[in-house]
């Protein structure tokens, strides 16, 4: 973890340098040195091998500096708070950091860099030594703290596939029906009847037809992706060994590459192989001239081939063998591929076609446990309770399953001991996933640097947990690990390295959004999770490293493991009431500890959190109920991140925090107050112009005092009131992008107080507005506001979510002619009234639309209106009987949820009507949803779009049959 160590340190020395309240005096010439010593580390770490032997050194050195120069800031910011006045608050401070240069020594990397290019036998030069990195001038010369989008030095990333994320769109939303249950390096011990169990065979006999037919202008490469352990091998060795692919292929290889190949070897095996005539000393003889020879050799090929190439780890691999390989699809020849990074199946594609192991669901999960256990024996009637709950906590994972499955077959099979592994944190889940470590590790190992911290960093969350991408990227940008280049912002570069990730298929998509943040796609990733067994092993490499531990248990925090650790993640919040670990992790990591994240359950009662740990930049602990603002925090002054719950007042020294970005309170109470009773934020919250999201439910921002006092850094504000929106506090939030209003109206309420529109327009950049109305009163709600006008939204405005203000259907018209406007949501009688008229060329850009909870009765569009519009949610419109059919031939999703029977009928006639005309663009995904169904959830397309093909589609087997 050198890499992320010194990405750290880069950003520490960059926002010190940076920061506009602080100066380093007297100055310190020596940080620039340091500064360009970690570009260089970081550069020759990401292409120098023999480097990163001295990971462990690197890593150590970086971290002892950044804990020098984060100690003597902490301890000087502290005293030079401590000796001002309450009324007179210190505006800027003086850092001396000549007692780092005593402590430790500006010049440890040099050191290091010195003794490796000894060892090694490595110049100066080359190493970088004597070139100054352009990158570290633009750092130090660049304002860091501009608001949401920040940019540092060059980074390199290749994943850029927009068709990859409607893919995972597509893959999310569609149920999964398909399974597998063989592991890819041999480990499960299937064999081919457990194959034929499980759900492959469209897949089967898709690949299959595709091999089989020459005369169809079929794909020369047909590339198989999927996650460690899915059955990748075991999937392609069935087809491979299918007795009509042995007749239709006079010569076959099969090639393990692996992600440390030699072009040579392999086409040497692939030589020998379709050559059976041929020795491999012979070929070695032939091929004496190298690789050109090879080529010459391969190219003499023109009978009809079919080779595997197993486990290919980057596109480097097939780019350099389809140079060398014969395009011989005229005749038939096929390559099969299998790889674990879906961007190296689509590459290897022209088309970008690509084919997904999929996991196993629950029935075939514990079908494949059933006959590891049993065999062709009957499961007793009583374990098959608890055999179905282990089956599914292998979460649909072969290698699981079957690894698992072995446990169980040497074992007691008596239910008490099976309802004890049925428990996920069973010891046999745990053993099994160590077990398995070594077919998942390599998907870890092979990262690139870069992606190594963003990928352990999910480990911190709890098991099986939906991560907010959303709250995932707020904490990537203060724990520091990305760098994008100077053209990106920090969002979109932390979206591609989730994206990267998930297509290397160690991070698994939760839900998805309909419209992206970025420009890459119109499909966003919302949700994302670890499997189980990916999550057992970010736990055990982040031990190894020191990146985090996690405490769950009273042994967890008097463990040997907590010291020195950089980041503590709490799974159980009870353990701060227990006084040895609360001393445990003072003293272990007080002055190393940089994260302190509660992510266990919630905790209802207050416990003292441990609040000594002076270096901390974050601070989680939602899921702690407490009284009051804990005054100690105040000495955190590093603090970057804090999320509390709690019901009372912020200090008016919360200005301490000058570094914090992100400060997020939750309330334990929800309380109505009554009319011009209003609670504000002290108004020392408009010196911490560092703040970029601000969310504190049920207090607004106070007008400041100043003219033209700002928060040029707040991006989003979020769970405010309408007192919130003044014009005042409007102009001081110029850079705002997000807004959410929260309007409650009060019980003794005689008329509407909310002005809640009247200068939104004054934010230009504002693209995300939510406004809702929390306690909507039916008698009030017509008269809630003032007509909407179009000049009241800011013209940048991307998503709109409104709701409770009964507005009439006619006020539409002008949300309809937002030019930008891509999401819009319709939420508890937002709008009234029985008929919506959508005039011409209405929502022009609009790709989401979600009505919920009206009384409409009659939908009409008007022609050239929802042209883009891709995803379409109706839900709990219990009156809908007419509704459109303009938009068929954009649409892509439609999700109906507890409506009436117009509705399911209007599906399905889209359905058709999509069939009819449009099959063969985007597909059409269909849900309908009804709470008083015992088939709550049906897919349209898997019964009547699917079954239409089937019947219209009968090639295969009459290839098949024609032999």
């Amino acid at each position: 973890m050198a890499y992320a160590a010194l990405i750290s340190l880069n950003h520490t020395i960059v926002r010190l340098v940076n920061h506009p309240r602080i100066s380093i005096d007297p100055p310190c010439p020596e940080i620039e040195s340091v500064l360009e010593q970690t570009q260089e580390f970081m550069h020759q770490l990401e292409s120098t091998e023999t480097l990163r032997n001295w990971d462990g050194k690197i890593k150590g050195v970086a971290r002892a500096l950044e804990d020098a120069i984060e100690s003597h800031l902490s301890v000087q910011l502290l005293s030079q708070f401590e000796s001002t006045s309450a009324d007179r608050p210190q505006s800027s401070f003086k850092i001396d950091l000549q007692d780092v240069e005593s402590s430790i020594g500006f010049d440890a990397l040099e050191k290091i860099r010195r003794d490796y290019c000894e060892e090694e036998g490595v110049s100066s030069i080359d190493f970088g030594r004597n070139h100054k990195s352009d990158d570290t001038v633009e750092l130090l010369n660049f304002n860091h703290y501009a608001a949401d989008d920040w940019s540092g030095p060059t980074v390199d990333y290749s994943f850029e596939d927009p068709s990859i994320l409607r893919d995972l769109w597509q893959m999310v939303e569609k149920e999964n029906d398909d399974g597998d249950d063989d592991d890819d390096d041999d480990e499960d011990g299937g064999g081919n009847d457990d194959f034929m169990m499980g759900g492959l065979f469209g897949l089967f006999n898709k690949i299959t037809y595709l091999l089989l037919d020459s005369n169809y202008p079929s794909p020369f490469v047909i590339p198989v992706f999927g996650m460690a352990g899915i059955g990748k091998t075991s999937f392609i060795a069935e087809i491979f060994d299918d007795p009509l692919i042995s007749r239709h292929f006079s010569r076959r290889a099969w090639v393990e590459v692996g992600p440390e190949y030699q072009p040579q070897e392999i086409m040497l095996s692939i030589l020998v192989q379709i050559n059976p005539n041929t020795t491999r000393d012979q070929m070695l003889i032939e091929a004496d001239g190298g690789l050109a020879n090879l080529e010459r050799l391969v190219g003499s090929i023109v009978t009809r081939f079919l080779i595997v190439l197993d486990d290919v780890w980057n596109t480097d691999v097939w780019d350099e063998l389809s140079r060398l390989l014969p395009d011989c699809k005229s005749n038939g020849s096929r390559v099969l591929l299998t790889t674990r990074n879906e961007a190296v199946a689509r590459t290897a594609n022209y088309q970008g076609i690509a084919y997904q192991i999929p996991f196993l669901n629950e029935e075939e999960s514990w079908c494949l446990l059933r006959k590891k256990v049993f065999g062709d024996d009957v499961c007793p009637p009583q374990l098959v309770k608890a055999g179905k709950k282990i089956a599914k906590n292998c979460e649909g994972l072969p290698l699981t399953v079957v690894t698992v499955s072995y446990s169980l077959s040497i074992s007691d099979k008596t239910v008490e001991y099976w309802n004890k592994v049925a428990e996920k944190n069973s010891l046999v889940f745990i053993n099994a996933y160590e077990q398995m470590s070594d077919v998942l590790f390599p998907s870890y190992n092979y990262l690139p640097q870069r992606l190594k911290a963003c990928f352990l960093f999910l480990g911190v969350f709890y098991q099986n947990y939906e991560i907010p991408f959303s709250k995932l990227v707020n904490l990537w940008s203060v724990e520091q690990f990305l760098q994008p280049d100077s053209s990106t912002t920090f969002k979109d570069y932390a979206v591609r390295c989730l994206e990267e990730l998930v297509c290397r298929c160690v991070v698994l998509v939760g839900q998805m959004r309909s419209v992206s943040d970025t420009s890459s796609s119109i499909y966003a990733i919302k949700t994302c999770t670890l499997h189980s067994s990916f999550w057992y092993l970010c736990k055990r490499e982040a031990g190894k490293s020191k990146f985090f531990h996690v405490l769950k248990s009273y042994a967890d925090g008097l463990a040997d493991a907590i010291t020195s650790q950089r980041r503590l993640c709490i799974h159980n919040n009870i353990l701060f009431g227990i006084e040895d670990v609360h001393t445990s992790m003072l003293e272990s990591c007080g002055s190393t500890a940089r994260s302190l994240l509660c992510f266990g359950p919630h905790h209802q009662y207050p416990v003292p959190i441990c609040l000594g740990l002076r270096l901390l930049r974050i601070l989680d602990a939602l899921t702690i109920h407490l009284y009051e603002f804990p005054l100690e925090v105040l000495k955190l002054v590093l603090l970057r991140y804090l999320a509390l719950t709690f019901n009372g007042e912020l200090p008016l020294s919360i200005s301490k925090l000058c570094h914090l970005e992100y400060l997020i309170v939750f309330r334990t109470l929800s309380i109505i107050k009554s009319s011009g009773a209003h609670s504000y934020l002290p108004m020392e919250i408009w010196d911490m112009k560092e703040l970029k999201r601000l969310q504190f439910v049920g207090s607004d921002l106070p007008d400041p005092c100043e003219e033209g006092s700002l928060l040029p850094n707040l991006v989003s504000l979020v769970d405010v009131g309408v007192q919130s929106c003044t014009k005042g506090v409007l102009e001081g939030i110029p850079n705002l992008r997000k807004l959410g209003i929260r309007i409650e109206l009060a019980p003794d309420a005689t008329e509407p107080p909310l002005k809640c529109f009247d200068h939104i327009s004054c934010l230009q950049k504002l693209e995300s507005l939510k406004c809702i109305v929390v306690n909507p009163n039916p008698t009030m709600t017509d008269v809630l506001c003032s007509r909407i006008s179009a000049s009241i939204f800011p013209e940048h405005l991307k998503k709109l979510t409104l709701s409770g203000f009964g507005y009439p259907w006619k006020e539409m018209r002008n949300i309809a002619s937002l030019p930008r406007l891509q999401v819009l949501k319709l939420q508890c009688y937002a709008f009234r009234g029985p008929i919506w008229e959508t005039r011409d060329n209405g929502f022009a850009s609009l790709r989401f639309l979600l009505i919920e909870d009206t009384d409409l009765e009659i939908w009409r569009v008007g022609c050239g209106s929802f042209e883009n519009l891709k995803s379409l949610a109706i839900k709990h419109c219990y009156k809908l009987q007419e509704f459109p059919y303009e938009f068929c031939g954009t649409v892509e999703k439609v999700e109906i949820v507890d409506c009436n029977t117009w509705a399911l009928n209007w599906a399905q006639q889209i359905q058709e009507i999509w069939y009819e005309e449009y099959r063969f663009g985007c597909p059409l995904d269909v849900k309908v949803h009804s709470s008083w169904d015992d088939d709550t959830d049906r897919g349209l397309d898997s019964s009547s779009f699917l079954s239409k093909l089937a019947m219209e589609s009968n090639a295969l087997d009459q290839l098949i049959m024609g032999g």
